[in-house]
């Protein structure tokens, strides 16, 4: 059946459901349309009659009402039969009838009652019987004749589309008969010529799905050539890896191997083949791996088993694939023999320098330990010195024996804090605190030396700089002593100046002076450690390298840096840069300020375990100037002997030492925590590394304080931790 018998038949076939929807619903209402407009016309022409015959009843004038209504019978040809009745039921007109209407009369007779009314009032009504045949008649032909025009027109359309389906119809053959050539991998075939309609563009689609299907032909035809070139190069790669690979079925059973995964296991490449997995691997959970379909899906260590029965470790990756409705599972081996044997030696050179490590560590903390201790007898000595003599020249010797040591101090502490660095261990602690007053308080250290050699010194403030900030306020001063330190240090004459402002969350702290200066290549060796500008900058200033690195690693570790710009003459610019949040100040606390000093133990009774003997000297010294009442102990058990003749409640804090003969203050903190749950206990000790302050916490102690003691840092850990008395100022 072609397509211009599908055409017409589609066609007539929605004629004849257009002509069938038309007699089974349309014309129906039509008709009824018809009549209604039948009815509708009547009820109007008894409406006009209805003055004149309101009229003549009034008048009683029945001869008129007689001629009036004798002359619409006539008019109206459509009326078969008229009559008027009064309210009261008498019959007007006509006087003399036998019947009112048929009763079988034909579908086309229609009874219509009209009533005759004056105001509300209904005087009398027209009963009436019409025709409306001729009307029906009509509207059946205009339904005729609106068929006849539809089929003249359907016939003609009809035609029309065969004239046009013969014109548009035999390209679309022969773009059949081409498609049917291209499906049998002809493309030589020619297509009709495109015009410049929708036909057109198909066939111009048809010849590009044409020429794109003899590329593609062509393209596949390469692909092909390529893809065996390719297995022959995979093959190839797979025969030559150095990985062994190998496939093995459900039941364990190798399929292939390649001469790698031969080498591994000492077979020869042939004699691989048929093998089972467990003549090669020893454990049992791989197989039942393979059995239950799990691919491993990532390596895993298991022990292998070469041809002459010694095993090895081997490290596989199992994967899976279906083929053919089976699985098959791929293997890829390693012997990580060698790789073994390294990590152990890596492993064993990584213990190595972790003891080497915990030696160094364990060096500088005795070294520290053993200089502290003494330097803490030399400090407080050096202190009673300075507060007794009277004499200038001993008051000076004194200060150079006080600066001196406290130089020695920070030497230690820079090879602390660098040990701590490289080892990862230094921390940060950050809390709210006061800029400004973090700052004037390094300021007003520096100020005095400056003075002292001469120099101008200034500090300014931005004025929108905030008040409490979070940050680290020790490290801050410990950055600003060494940059401010140096600023001095390396200037001769002239000024420094410290100028801190602030740019968004950045803060800035600006170090300038007037000094030597330093190159650029010296810029470059800035902050490595134990390095100074030059081998003379170190003979002739002093110093141990470290300070830089150190301030360098700190403002690190929160986020900040250090920048230098310095010219030879002209003097350098330290600017350290922090990221300081503004925070609000926290709760209040009873802390004694640095620069209060005297009486401010006034009443307290401490008990104090030292075994060194000038130690003790420079405790009780320094204590009893401040007011308060101290009991000594050389050792830990003598520390617990004082308290069960004095009985706990004689004191009010102990201070202990750490490491003491008899009894160490760990063992007699411990003690004292059962003996006086709520006396305190502050640590004292020349150990200064991070673990020696957990480990007096983890005993029982408040907290740890290191030597040499700084006064003022003891007496306000003191007061943290007692009630003073209330006689105390």
């Amino acid at each position: 059946m072609n397509i211009r018998f599908k055409l017409l038949l589609v066609a007539l076939t929605a004629f004849l459901a257009y002509l069938l929807v038309m007699f089974t619903l349309w014309m129906p209402l039509q008709l009824q349309q018809a009549r209604n407009n039948f009815v509708s016309n009547q009820h109007m022409i008894l409406t006009a009659m209805e003055s004149d015959l309101i009229r003549h009843l009034l008048a009683h004038d029945y001869a008129a009402l007689y001629s009036s209504l004798d002359q619409q019978m006539q008019q109206q040809a459509s009326w078969d039969a008229l009559s008027l009745h009064l309210a009261n039921g008498r019959r007007l007109y006509p006087l003399f009838t036998a019947q009112d209407a048929s009763p079988l009369a034909p579908p086309t007779q229609l009874a219509l009652e009209h009533p005759i009314v004056l105001g509300e009032r209904e005087m009398a009504r027209v009963s009436l019987q019409a025709d409306w045949q001729v009307v029906r008649q009509q509207t059946f032909e205009a339904i005729y004749r609106l068929v006849a025009f539809l089929a003249v027109a359907f016939i003609a359309v009809i035609a029309l589309g065969l004239v046009l389906a013969e014109r548009f119809v035999r390209p679309l053959l022969r773009l059949t008969d081409g498609a049917q050539h291209i499906a049998e991998g002809n493309y030589e075939v020619s297509l009709p010529s495109p015009g410049r309609d929708e036909i057109g563009d198909l066939t111009r689609s048809f010849q590009t799905m044409r020429d794109k299907l003899a590329q593609t032909r062509q393209a596949l035809t390469q692909t092909a050539a390529k893809a065996e070139q390719a297995e022959r190069y995979q093959r190839s790669v797979l025969e030559n890896i150095g990985e062994g690979l190998v496939s093995i079925n459900e039941n364990g059973q190798l399929l292939s191997a390649n001469p790698a995964a031969a080498d591994i296991f000492g077979y020869a490449y042939q004699q691989m083949a048929g093998l089972l997995i467990g003549n090669l691997i020893l454990e049992k959970p791989m197989q039942a791996v393979v059995a239950a379909g799990q691919p491993v899906g990532k390596p895993r260590r298991m022990q292998g088993l070469r041809v002459d029965g010694t095993h090895f470790p081997l490290e596989i990756v199992l994967t899976s694939m279906t083929v053919d409705g089976r699985q098959v599972y791929n293997l890829i081996l390693r012997d990580i023999t060698l790789r073994e044997q390294t990590e152990q030696a890596l492993r064993e050179a990584r213990d190595a320098a972790e003891a080497t490590a915990r030696v160094k560590t364990d060096f500088l903390a005795n070294m520290s330990h053993e200089i502290r201790t003494p330097l803490n007898a030399v400090l407080g000595m050096s202190r009673i010195g300075l507060r007794e003599s009277r004499e200038p020249k001993c008051q000076e010797s004194f200060n150079h024996i006080l600066d001196s040591g406290q130089h020695l101090l920070g030497v230690i502490n820079d090879i602390l804090d660098f040990s701590k660095i490289e080892a990862g261990k230094l921390t940060i602690e950050l809390h709210p605190f006061q800029l400004i007053a973090c700052v004037e308080n390094i300021a007003g250290q520096m100020a005095e030396r400056a003075e002292a050699t001469g120099l101008e010194f200034k500090v300014n403030f931005d004025g929108n700089l905030p008040a409490w900030v979070e940050g680290d306020p020790l490290r801050l001063q410990q950055i600003l002593l060494n940059l401010l330190s140096n600023a001095i240090k390396f200037t001769q004459q002239g000024s420094v100046s410290l100028c801190v402002t602030r740019d968004g969350e950045m803060t800035y702290f600006r170090v300038s002076d007037s000094g030597i200066g330093m190159s650029e290549d010296e810029l470059s060796r800035l902050f490595i450690p134990f390095v100074q500008a030059d081998s003379s900058t170190t003979r002739k200033y002093g110093g141990s390298g470290l300070g830089l690195t150190i301030s360098q690693n700190l403002a690190n570790l929160v986020g900040g840096e250090i920048k230098a710009e310095s010219q030879v003459g002209a003097g350098s610019v330290f600017t350290l840069i922090l990221p300081l949040q503004v925070s609000q100040p926290p709760i209040e606390k009873d802390t004694v300020s640095s620069s209060v000093t005297g009486m401010q133990l006034s009443g307290l009774r401490i008990l104090a375990a030292e075994d060194v003997e000038l130690n003790r000297i420079i405790l009780e010294d320094l204590l009893e100037q401040e007011g308060a009442r101290v009991v000594f102990a050389e050792d830990g058990q003598q520390a617990l002997d004082r308290l069960e003749e004095l009985g706990v409640t004689s004191f009010d804090l102990v201070l202990m030492d750490v490491q003491m003969p008899v009894m160490d203050g760990y063992e007699a903190t411990r003690q004292i925590r059962e003996m006086a749950p709520g006396l305190p206990v502050i640590g004292l000790t020349a150990h200064a590394l991070a673990e020696e302050r957990k480990k007096c916490l983890a005993t029982g102690m408040v907290e740890h304080i290191t030597k040499p003691i700084d006064p003022n840092s003891l007496i306000a850990a003191i007061r943290r931790h007692v009630d003073m008395p209330s006689a105390c100022p």
